[in-house]
């Protein structure tokens, strides 16, 4: 999006300040019943580091320092990691935004829909970073999951 005045559609920040809202305003009204982990990555070093909430949504203890990757790919369902992988490498590579929604692992068989938003962010002196929010799209816990994966079982069973 873009901000000219060209008739093109105004940037979030400008439309809220236009509204008599601050950022904080909409990071306050955003966050206030939803779980929203933020993150950056550094692509020279490989690094993530994340907000204390991040580490929640996966399920994980919170840490100071660089996520543990491998800590946080074993909570994503085998089946949506190679592809959040791609998608991750393309926004570094190609200095581009993206979106992905994928599962994350909650208890011993659950797991809830995580929507992950990113995009490419210069860094000076340096090949740039990726940095994001992710939520959950659906507030769910464990017991939650349980009794849907139960009640779709039923219903898929012959």
């Amino acid at each position: 999006m873009n901000s000219g005045s060209d008739g093109a559609e105004k940037g979030a920040a400008q439309q809220f300040g236009d509204f008599g809202l601050s950022q904080a305003d909409v990071i306050e009204l955003a966050t206030g019943f939803r779980l929203y982990g933020f993150w950056r990555m550094e692509l020279d070093a490989g690094h993530v580091f994340a907000t204390e909430n991040f580490f929640h949504l996966c399920g994980l203890e919170p840490h100071a320092g660089p996520v543990d990757i491998v800590e946080v790919s074993a909570r994503i369902h085998p089946d949506d990691l190679t592809n959040l992988m791609r998608i991750f490498e393309h926004a570094g590579r190609d200095k581009t935004a993206y979106e992905s929604i994928f599962r994350v692992r909650i208890g011993a068989e659950g797991f809830k829909f995580v929507r992950a938003v990113g995009k490419f962010r210069p860094k000076p002196g340096t090949s740039g970073e990726v940095v994001g929010i992710s939520y959950e799209l659906f507030r769910q816990d464990e017991d939650e999951a349980l009794l849907l994966k139960a009640a779709l079982q039923q219903i898929l069973q012959p």
